[in-house]
C-alpha cells in the first residue's frame, strides 16, 4: 500500500496551486513454484483548476480522476 501527495504551482497567482493525491494497492499469491498471481491498482484524484489526473505511464485523464 502506498499514499503519495504532490503539489504544484503555475505561474498564475494562489489559485494555480494544484494538487494530486494517489493510493495504490498491490497483492501478490504464489499457486505454485512457477505460477504467481498479482494484482495492481492506483487511484489518483487532481485538485485545482485546469489540472488533470496523470498516472506516471499511462495518458493523462480527461477528467479530476484517474483509476489504473
Amino acid at each position: 500500500m502506498a499514499y503519495i501527495y504532490s503539489q504544484g504551482k503555475y505561474g498564475g497567482g494562489l489559485d494555480a496551486r494544484p494538487h494530486w493525491t494517489t493510493g495504490q494497492v498491490s497483492v501478490d499469491y504464489l499457486l505454485s513454484k512457477r505460477t504467481d498471481v498479482y494484482i495492481y491498482d492506483s487511484l489518483q484524484r487532481v485538485s485545482g483548476p485546469d489540472a488533470v489526473a496523470d498516472v506516471y505511464g499511462n495518458s493523462p485523464s480527461t477528467s479530476r480522476n484517474q483509476n489504473v
